[in-house]
């Protein structure tokens, strides 16, 4: 073995050393160290395992400091060219992050931190904002910056095995670890149905770190319910289980994966914490909260703006235009930018003077209906065809959609509560 694999090993032992006196510090700093430190020491460790080098310095950091996953390989050379599936699935990814932020925020709310089933539901809703949601968002940003990462979560529910959903579907992470520290070098020295459950049983030490070492309760119980999985996964060779047993084989041993007592102590405080802030809040605070929002969010869509005459090529179009209408053009597109940034240096002014008087709530009814005509729009008079070609295109009409609903939302939500 190598000095490079000698110090890879070497960093490992120091990071999994250090959890001895992060543990005396609070469960959510223990949580934070078990995951994301102990995820980037092995990222780190993989590195040098592997001596691989990058041709991308970008690449190189938003490997380390920005993708979750292990393997590297897809971010060592940069493309010119964006992979042809680039945002086929955002949308799909973007609504569950979206439903999974609304699921978190009733599960927390409607909870209280006493309903253990509601805690559940705000962990599941974890999973769909960050797991299903936005590493996969994140995936195809950094696609559109011309690297390659693995996918990490594929439609589990899609699952017909356990090997399907563990070496395919569910945080290849994990697949792309085992694959660099155990795969790799053990293979045809260890028979594979011991190989298989060795990494099962190392999964569930990693997860025993992360949730029983968390929450200083259920040791074991983590490290069982990897156990079953790999027990599983060795008798699905003979006896195919399909996507209903692939399923339930995985759901119904979720309480020893996540014990009640770790569900209770981060969601159960998270629903208490969150409770106790919005109940201290006066609804001037929530109003002034609001405008200054959607101040910010209305700002940014402007960033968006100053991009949209290079993106969509006006210059080309323009030629095309009389030297009259050109004018025209530009002065209503003129007009259409002065407003907005009006409207936002507006909202932003209001949230540290407040709504006084007829003149303030006429300017929201005003603010609301600009956005609110301009979803209408979108949904009626644009068509989809009209959009160009792209990823980039099918991902900024997605996100700036999502933008002009926010604001709807959060104009209609002041005009409820100021009038």
């Amino acid at each position: 073995m190598n000095f490079r694999k000698v110090l890879s090993i070497i960093i490992l032992a120091l990071g999994f050393g250090l959890l001895w006196p992060v543990k005396e510090f609070g469960p959510v700093l223990r949580l934070a160290y078990a995951s994301l430190g102990l995820i980037w020491l092995i990222k780190v460790s993989s590195l040098l395992f592997e001596g691989r080098k990058f041709e991308s310095t970008l690449g190189f950091f938003c490997y380390l400091f920005l993708w979750p996953g292990v393997s590297s390989s897809g971010f060592r050379v940069r493309s010119s060219k964006v992979l042809e599936d680039t945002g086929e699935r955002f949308l799909e990814h973007w609504l569950t992050f979206i439903a999974g932020t609304i699921l978190l925020g009733s599960s927390l709310y409607f909870g209280k931190g006493r309903s253990l089933y509601l805690n559940y539901l705000a962990l599941l809703s974890i999973l769909l904002i960050v797991h299903m949601g936005l590493v996969e968002v994140l995936r195809d940003v950094l696609k559109l910056m011309g690297f390659a990462p693995n996918q990490m979560f594929n439609r589990p529910y899609m699952a017909d095995s356990l090997k399907d959903f563990w070496s395919f579907r569910w945080n290849k992470a994990f697949v792309e670890m085992n694959k660099v520290f155990f795969v790799t070098p053990f293979k045809g020295l260890i028979g594979g149905s011991t190989l298989v459950l060795l990494i099962f049983i190392i999964s569930g030490i990693l997860h025993e770190i992360g949730i029983s070492y968390t929450s200083g309760k259920d040791y074991g119980k983590p490290l069982i319910y990897f156990f079953i999985q790999g027990i599983g996964f060795l008798i699905e060779s003979k006896f195919k289980l399909r996507r209903v047993g692939t399923i339930l084989f995985v759901v119904l041993p979720f309480p020893l994966l996540f014990p009640p007592s770790f569900v209770n102590l981060f969601f159960g405080k998270l629903s208490v914490g969150l409770l106790s802030y919005v109940n201290g809040l006066s609804l001037n605070d929530i109003v002034s909260g609001l405008l200054l929002i959607g101040g910010i969010l209305q700002a940014s869509v402007l960033l968006a703006s100053i991009q949209v005459p290079k993106k969509l090529n006006w210059k080309r179009d323009l030629e095309k235009l009389s030297s009259f209408n050109k004018k025209v053009f530009w002065t209503y597109g003129g007009y259409v930018f002065g407003i907005i940034v009006f409207m936002s240096a507006t909202s932003i002014t209001m949230s540290y003077e407040g709504v006084v008087g007829l003149t303030a709530k006429i300017w929201i009814v005003f603010i609301l209906l600009f956005w609110l005509a301009r979803v209408l729009i979108d949904i009626f008079y644009y068509s989809h065809e009209d959009w160009p070609e792209g990823a980039e295109f099918v991902i900024g009409h997605i996100c700036l959609t999502t933008l002009f609903i926010t604001l709807v939302t959060i104009y209609s939500t002041l005009l409820y509560l100021c009038l």
